[in-house]
Formats: C-alpha cells, sequence, structure tokens
C-alpha cells in the first residue's frame, strides 16, 4: 500500500508552496489492490475534486481513480491543482496529464462539430417547413387561412431560436473545456493553447510529456 500526505510539509513528489494549502493538507492511499482513496486532513481550505460535469466539489473522504483532478485549497492562483496520477509519475513526467488533455481537445471538437450539424439540420428543416406555409398561403384563397399559415410559419421560426441556440451550447462547451486545457504542472495551471496540447508541452513552465 502507498500513502501520500500531501502538502507543504507532505511527501508528495513535487513541492508545494501555496500559503493557503495546509502543511499535512490531504491524504491519497493506494491499496494493494489498485484502488485509490483521497481523504481531507482537517485543511482550512478544503480538498476539492473535479467532478463528471466539471465542477469542483468540496470533499473529506472519497475513492478516487488516477485520472481524478485534484484542487487543494481554492479554484484561484493560489490553489494547488494537479492530477491524481502525478503522484505516482516520475518527476517531470506529465504524459498521462498530456495524453488526457488531447482526448479531452477530441471530445471537445466532436461535441462542436455535432452541435454544429444538429444546428444546420434544425435551420434547414425549419425554412423548408417556413417556406411550404409560405407557398401554401398564397395557394389557399381564403384570407383567414392565409394569415392562419403565416403566422404558424412566424411561430415555427421564433420558437426554433428560442428553443434551440448552437451559440449557448457553444459558448457553454467552450467555457467547460476552457477549464480542463490547463497546465497539468501543480505549480503552473496556466491556460494551454491547442498547439501546446498537441506538443504536449507547456510554453509557460515547459512541463511536456
Amino acid at each position: 500500500m502507498q500513502t501520500f500526505i500531501i502538502g507543504t510539509d507532505g511527501n508528495q513528489p513535487f513541492k508545494i508552496a501555496s500559503p493557503m494549502v495546509s502543511r499535512e493538507h490531504a491524504k491519497v492511499t493506494i491499496d494493494d489492490k489498485g484502488q485509490w482513496t483521497i481523504e481531507d486532513l482537517n485543511s482550512t481550505n478544503g480538498t476539492f475534486v473535479r467532478d463528471e460535469s466539471g465542477r469542483l466539489v468540496r470533499v473529506s473522504q472519497m475513492p478516487i481513480t488516477p485520472e481524478t483532478f485534484i484542487c487543494l485549497g481554492p479554484d484561484t492562483a493560489l490553489g494547488c491543482k494537479f492530477y491524481a496520477c502525478h503522484l505516482i509519475a516520475e518527476d517531470g513526467d506529465y504524459s498521462h496529464e498530456f495524453s488526457l488533455l488531447k482526448k479531452f481537445s477530441k471530445e471537445y471538437s466532436e461535441k462542436i462539430a455535432r452541435v454544429e450539424r444538429t444546428s444546420e439540420m434544425v435551420t434547414k428543416s425549419i425554412g423548408s417547413i417556413s417556406l411550404v406555409l409560405l407557398a401554401g398561403s398564397f395557394l389557399i384563397a381564403d384570407q383567414g387561412t392565409n394569415v392562419q399559415l403565416l403566422r404558424v410559419g412566424t411561430a415555427l421560426s421564433t420558437c426554433s431560436s428560442l428553443l434551440y441556440s448552437p451559440r449557448k451550447t457553444i459558448k457553454k462547451l467552450s467555457t467547460h473545456y476552457t477549464e480542463l486545457f490547463k497546465c497539468p504542472n501543480p505549480n503552473c495551471n496556466s491556460k494551454l493553447s491547442q498547439k501546446e496540447i498537441d506538443d504536449c508541452q507547456c510554453v509557460k513552465c515547459k512541463a511536456h510529456a
């Protein structure tokens, strides 16, 4: 079994100098079956893990995986953030973390592409229906029916813009993944460009795979 006491006086394989991190802030245990557990050691500013939605959730004790993202202290430059796998990596080796970042980048591109395809389909469908209703309003002699068809066409266009907004969805995705595209170095955590992720190296601190 392996036990890591993480903090400014901890035995983790990287230095933590943040004043917001306690001397013995949290403990990560890897048992003989390979199961990981994190436990907060009554720290002043809390221990957080990133959940499936991307939010940092405060924890006291819970099972984790090597891919769990951990934040000691506040979600600011003063907090210490790292992936659990960095506890067992060789010094300066961020291979696993950059592999995760590439996976996130691929997911982001695929989701954006799906949103754009869906938006195009919705726009074309609503446009086609509106054209049919417009044509019908000219072909039908009854004036009352003509007005109703025009109203329905207008309502469809308005509802589609209210109920489905690709720009809002894309903005939400961008906000979520921007939080993921950070340097895996606990003492850096700067935002990474797509080129840095592709090259597996942070320009600022030179952390690399």
